[in-house]
């Protein structure tokens, strides 16, 4: 997950910053390319439930012994 930051991180200025036409993203559009570039944001998404998910039948395992 931390990797994932990282790369959306540099991404998101590389593609703000080093294009054609330098922009800068504010608001929703700078969530959009936070999240949105190279589609890693709802991978991240994904990741973080499934990794809630498995804390959570961990913990009730454990509760069960």
């Amino acid at each position: 997950m931390v990797w994932g930051l990282g790369v959306g991180t540099l991404a998101w200025i590389v593609r703000d910053g080093l294009g054609p036409v330098p922009v800068a993203s504010q608001g929703r559009d700078a969530l959009e390319n936070f999240f949105f570039t190279f589609s890693w944001g709802p991978v991240m998404f994904i990741l973080c439930g499934a990794i809630a998910l498995l804390y959570w039948y961990l913990t009730e395992l454990q509760r069960a012994e």
